[in-house]
């Protein structure tokens, strides 16, 4: 029976097609509505931006889709439109490629370039075995926006551009971006390639921290070394896109500006990144699905809106006139042991880089206490030196991370004097004054040790004892080496001995191995090679040997005429033991 052909079978295959068409549907809707919402939507006729009271500005005089200006200092937001919306970034992800390069690689070094990089569109124009250092890719990379250069720099830094877009993700995560997502170097279209103003507004702030970062930006023009593939050298000669550069000469130019990064995609839309900088104020800006001369005109407006609104707050003046205390107990008569403390002043400089409005400065200066936080001991114990670090002030506002500055002892103070007892057989404590410190000292006299006595005593006894420990076992060395060679050379004497027994018994036609075996005990056997070529064997001058001309034989089952006897050397009973020695 066919199955397949049942009604109801046929029915539950239809539905389970329906089913998935409907997922698939669903599926395509949901990816399609989050194209379309992360596409840009610039404002083609933005309000009227007055120059002269940049401090009017309001969301509807940007042509931005998105944008954001922050403190560049502490984070701060400044100024915002659709700030959390998300968008393509398109080619401003290259800020997030060269902070990454610039944090995990040498500028100096050298990267060979794969097949892989070449991706097209925008390029430096790079080929498969041609090596060039991370330097001349950023600047090929921020400069004229290369896709290769991005390419280049991920698979040096993880070898791969999977792998780097991983690490993209996970610096973005650190850095306090929450609507992100990151899947390639260089910012090509991709719906899963999207971020916000806010969260790409901290990766800038990030990337401006480094001079290299700023250095690179802010360059018009840059020549390219590139070594090619047969060993020969090319350069390529890069300009900067960004038109707000002084160098541009044109209507755009922007007196503030110290650099930035554009961006362009049919769904992002135009987008630019910034620094700028006035009278220390420095800000970061992002402006994201805008116009081609919109984004120019909107870094501006929010440089200037920023400039005539913010000035820096006086903190260090604030903070003298109300200044945290804390009381010091163990101190002279003639101190009251209440201490002020100051502000470091090398930290301090973040605090007067904050940027606030006049209202903002003068309710800080009314109530300083709502917006700062100390900690540090509740009292201190003398002496305390001057700038000794005894705690740490925190500084918020709303919109801004904490800055903190380590609070410092304003002045010296010094411990009460202890008096020792007359009876005591150390003199008595001299004291001189040395910047407002007591100073103790004891002079050396009879009955008592100074402390520097000490410190140069002790070391010179256990100089000497290890010295003469040091004496000790070099004589014991040496005598145990006296005693090695007296035993080696006895025993020298014992073989020598030995052997020449041998010697005499063979050539008298005696057996020494049936001499030992008479004796009752079956002594080790001999070695009969020559005596020249035995160690430690006597010089032939000193033993009788036949002459030149003579020749020894031995012949074993045949008859033949001994040679000559030699003169015997005198007897001795001691000569072979039961067991006659070993030849080694």
């Amino acid at each position: 029976m066919n199955f397949s052909d049942k009604p109801h079978i046929r029915c539950i295959r239809r539905s389970i097609l329906l089913f998935l068409l409907i997922l698939s549907l669903l599926a395509s809707t949901m990816t399609l509505s989050a194209d379309t919402n992360r596409k840009a939507h610039p404002n083609s006729d933005p309000d009227h931006f007055s120059s002269s009271h940049p401090g009017n500005l309001t969301e509807n005089m940007l042509s931005a889709t998105s944008a954001i200006a922050l403190d560049a200092a502490t984070g701060r937001v400044l100024f915002s439109k659709n700030p959390d919306r998300e968008i393509y970034p398109a080619s401003t992800t290259k800020v997030l490629t060269a902070l990454l390069a610039i944090e995990r690689l040498s500028l100096d070094e050298v990267v060979e370039v794969s097949r892989n990089c070449m991706v097209g569109e925008s390029s430096i124009y790079l080929e498969e075995g041609e090596k060039i250092t991370v330097r001349d890719l950023l600047y090929g990379l921020l400069l004229k926006s290369g896709n290769d250069a991005a390419v280049a720099l991920a698979e040096a830094v993880s070898g791969s551009v999977a792998d780097f877009a991983t690490l993209m993700n996970q610096r973005a995560v650190e850095l306090g971006c929450t609507d992100s997502h990151f899947t390639n170097s260089n910012g090509l279209p991709d719906s899963e390639h999207y971020t916000t103003a806010s969260d790409y507004g901290k990766i800038v702030r990030e990337a401006a921290q480094h001079e290299e970062f700023i250095e690179i930006v802010s360059t018009y023009k840059y020549e390219l070394s590139i070594e090619k593939a047969d060993g020969g050298t090319r350069t390529y000669t890069v300009k900067n896109t960004n038109a707000l550069l002084p160098e541009y000469g044109g209507e755009y130019v922007y007196e503030n500006i110290i650099g930035g990064k554009t961006g362009y995609t049919d769904a992002a839309q135009h987008a630019f990144v910034s620094v700028c900088e006035n009278e220390g104020r420095r800000i970061i800006t992002v402006v994201f699905g805008d116009t081609k001369e919109g984004k120019w005109y909107d870094t501006m407006h929010l440089a200037d809106y920023c400039f005539a609104t913010y000035r820096t707050l006086p903190f260090a003046e604030i903070y003298e006139a109300s200044p945290l205390s804390v009381q010091v107990s163990g101190t002279s008569e003639e101190d009251d042991g209440n201490l002020l403390l100051s502000l470091d002043s090398k930290s301090a400089d973040k605090l007067s880089s904050v940027l606030c409005t006049d209202e903002e400065i003068s309710a800080i200066s009314s109530s300083l206490a709502l917006y700062i936080h100390a900690e540090y001991p509740s009292e201190l114990t003398a002496p305390i030196q001057a700038d000794t670090e005894v705690g740490t002030l925190f500084f918020s506002m709303e919109d801004m991370e904490d800055v903190e500055v380590p609070l410092l002892a304003s002045r010296t103070v010094a411990s009460a004097i202890k008096t020792k007892d007359k009876t005591q057989a150390t003199p008595a404590p001299a004291t001189v004054t040395q910047g407002g410190l007591k100073i103790s000292t004891i002079a050396v006299k009879e009955g008592g040790w100074s402390n520097l006595y000490l410190l140069v005593i002790i070391p010179l006894v256990l100089f000497v004892i290890l010295l003469i420990w040091l004496i000790a076992e070099i004589n014991r060395a040496k005598q145990e080496k006296r005693k090695r060679a007296k035993a080696a050379r006895t025993a020298a004497v014992n073989r020598e001995r030995a052997l020449r027994t041998y010697d005499r018994m063979t050539q008298d036609g005696r057996n020494p191995i049936r001499q030992g075996r008479k004796s009752g005990s079956a002594p080790t056997r001999l070695n009969a090679s020559p005596a020249s070529s035995r160690p430690n064997a006597s010089p032939a001058s000193s033993r009788p040997t036949a002459s030149p001309s003579a020749t020894h034989t031995r012949t074993f089952g045949t008859k033949s005429e001994p040679p000559k006897p030699t003169p015997k050397a005198p007897q001795r009973s001691d000569v072979f033991s039961t067991t006659p020695p070993t030849r080694k």
